[in-house]
């Protein structure tokens, strides 16, 4: 006998009009024990029919068993749904459930052994699917029409084991593997309109069939609390997904593998993991794809760990990420010789695409070009020991606010030979930290803004509105530069300023350029960096340094360097030392003694300058933040030159840089006021 279940009561009835489910009343189809297997094998027959006389609000109950659905996988099936593609079985009524009666999805397999043939459609508004397995669809042409220019049409070949037709539809409590598709999502199928969702449901081992625009696990889905795991897309062409134009929250997405996107394509993850999902190369050996974790998709506290792609974005490519953490990602092309064109082994964006991250931790990246960001807009957050030939941290990026540290730049990724940017190579840093960055803390056309640099050698485009304080000279990887030592190594400050065009209201001080003997070259504070170059030097402060060359090798009309309204006070030995320049200027500096110069080319002559030999004359504030600010009494006010810049610009604590039309020497402009007489009247 079947039982009907009501809320609150149960009666036996005969087994046809349990199986009818007349006047609406909820379902059990039962199973059978088969010793020869060991196996419960669910009533199919049963199931059929439940599902062919269902009324609207009914549920339909599956004992535990086996469900094989094989026998149903020819044209007479009777539950062939069309217009969204052929079904072997569908809930077609409003509210109308199929639910396994253990609870344990693995107790209930519902199953098709060699299907041409999707498992179930979700046709009708509000229906749903708990507590089964799902295994062995196949949305492929099958009941289709295929047209003269190669075409189908009558459905879709999307969701090899359950599509999603009708509104508000629900999975929940599912398991789904070995399920496949010809068109899109080899597990479930949306209807482009976001109409399904699925809770705490688990997906693995299923594939695709050929080279199509497949979506392995869901497409157009909400997905909650579920597990992506193990599934394969092997197609070689570039066009495959695991999870695309999907809504997932709460989820593990892990160990899937894809030509494309083995994670997360176009969609939205909020709170989800994304583990070791890999996108190799393809038969031609290169693939455009990239974004293993994700891709083209919105992230909210998300975790990325492990990922790998062959070329683009080792963890993300073109995503919005906020609040992410970006751990030990890579691309495959920074291992080895093959290291023509990887980048962003965390991140990346490619062409006209955007990605931006806001607060994310980026750390333990490996490529080629930007360990850890390459062409990102990156805001807040923590740029820290990713690894690059060029771009240890970021390559072509804008980074703000962001702490960037311990990265490094080596000539392999994963080798021990100097590279070029160990912070960032080209784009622009403003507002930015830089501590112990190996190989450079900027290289390139960088232009950096209001950035605090602890660090190595900067050989930058535009430096401006920068603090540079407690640089060492010490042995680290191989500055930039244009002499190669062996092993790589030299100064680590070598060119602690290499190849600006403009340094401006800039302080620098309490570092170390000083001569160190062995390997090691005498440092120098500027030296050109570039074939070509032109530096130009404006209303910086230099103070409380050692350094042995102030600037070196400005020796032709190509390659020189001009100081102007700068200030050199307290630095060891000379306060302007031995320059190994031949076309070097000061205009209206200070300083307090000039060391020796080598002849000066015709029109380089030093004017305007003056010789403070005692530290009080400058009358500096000395308190903090910026002790080297100026008392209004000091004989630097209002004696600088105007320059273009100053009537819309700002010194370094971002003060107008003039003062009644009168600008100061060095990177500070005097707006303290005297404090004057107080008088009471009473």
């Amino acid at each position: 006998m079947r039982q009907v279940r009501r809320a609150g009561w149960s009666v036996a009835l005969i087994a046809a009009i349990a199986v009818c489910g007349a006047y609406g009343d909820d379902v059990t189809i039962t199973s059978r024990y088969d010793a020869e297997t060991d196996t419960w094998i669910g009533d199919v027959v049963a199931l059929t029919n439940a599902l062919k006389n269902a009324v609207a609000d009914q549920t339909i109950y599956l004992e535990k068993g086996v469900y094989d659905l094989s026998s149903l996988s020819d044209d007479r099936a009777p539950m062939h749904i069309t217009g969204y593609g052929n079904a072997l079985l569908g809930l077609n009524k409003t509210n109308e459930r199929l639910v396994g009666i253990t609870g344990k999805p693995e107790d209930v397999v519902i199953m098709a052994t060699n299907s041409d043939y999707r498992i179930l459609n979700l046709a009708a508004t509000g229906t749903q699917l708990h507590n089964v397995t799902v295994k062995g669809g196949y949305a492929s042409t099958n009941g289709l029409t295929q047209a003269k220019d190669g075409s189908y049409t009558g459905g879709y070949m999307a969701g090899g084991g359950v599509m999603f037709i009708g509104s508000s539809t629900v999975v929940s409590n599912c398991h789904f593997t070995a399920n496949r598709c010809r068109g899109a999502a080899g597990a479930i199928g949306g209807n482009n309109q976001y109409m399904g969702t699925v809770y705490d449901s688990v997906f693995y081992g299923n594939n695709d069939d050929v080279n199509h625009e497949t979506a392995i696990v869901a497409r157009y889905t909400t997905m909650h609390r579920c597990i992506v795991t193990n599934n394969v897309y092997s197609g070689v062409n570039g066009y495959g997904y695991v999870l695309r134009n999907c809504r997932v929250y709460d989820s593990l997405i892990a160990y899937n593998r894809s030509s494309n996107c083995a994670g997360l394509a176009s969609g939205l993850g909020v709170n989800c993991r994304f583990l070791h999902n890999v996108q190799p190369s393809n038969a031609n050996n290169w693939n455009p794809a990239g974004g293993a974790g994700a891709r083209s998709s919105t992230l909210t506290n998300c975790y990325f760990y492990g990922n790998v792609a062959y070329r683009l974005g080792g963890a993300i490519r073109a995503c919005n990420a906020v609040n992410c953490v970006i751990v030990s990602n890579m691309t495959t092309r920074a291992v080895g010789s093959d290291q023509t064109d990887s980048y962003g082994g965390g991140a990346c964006a490619r062409d006209s695409e955007v990605c931006r991250l806001e607060n994310c931790l980026v750390m333990s990246n490996l490529c080629v070009f930007g360990g850890g960001c390459y062409k990102c807009t990156v805001i807040g957050g923590t740029n820290a020991y990713n690894k690059a030939k060029v771009g240890g941290g970021a390559h072509t990026s804008a980074m703000t606010d962001v702490l960037i540290e311990h990265n490094a730049a080596q000539d392999y990724a994963n080798g021990t030979n100097g590279g070029a940017g160990g912070g960032v190579a080209y784009g622009a840093a403003t507002n930015c930290v830089f501590r112990d960055n190996a190989c450079s803390a900027a290289y390139g056309t960088t232009i950096l803004k209001d950035c605090d640099i602890a660090d190595n050698c900067v050989n930058a485009r535009k430096i401006e509105g920068c603090i540079f304080h407690e640089v060492e000279n010490v042995r680290k990887l191989r500055a930039i530069g244009n002499v190669a030592y062996p092993g790589g190594f030299m100064t680590s400050n070598i060119f602690m300023i290499a190849g600006a065009d403009v340094v401006r209201n800039c302080l620098i001080t309490n570092c170390n350029w000083n001569h160190i003997s062995g390997n090691f070259y005498n440092s120098a504070v500027f030296e050109h960096g570039r074939s070509a170059i032109t530096t130009s030097v404006e209303n910086c402060t230099f103070a409380d340094n050692n350094y042995y060359w102030l600037t070196r090798n400005y020796n032709v009309s190509t390659q020189r360097i001009s100081f102007v309204n700068t200030v050199f006070t307290g630095n060891a030995g000379s306060d302007v030392s031995t320059t190994d320049s031949k076309y070097m200027v000061l205009s209206n500096c200070v300083y307090g003694k000039m060391g020796g110069c080598t002849t000066k080319a015709e029109g380089f002559e030093n004017y305007g300058c003056t010789s403070i030999t005692a530290r009080a004359a400058y009358k500096f504030t000395g308190k903090d933040p910026d002790p080297y600010s100026l008392r209004r009494s000091s004989p630097l006010r209002g004696w600088g030159l105007l320059l273009d810049w100053m009537a819309d610009g700002t010194d370094l604590a971002g003060n107008p840089r003039l003062r009644d039309g009168a600008v100061d020497i060095g990177c500070y402009q005097c707006w303290l006021d005297p404090v004057g007489a107080v008088f009471s009247i009473r």
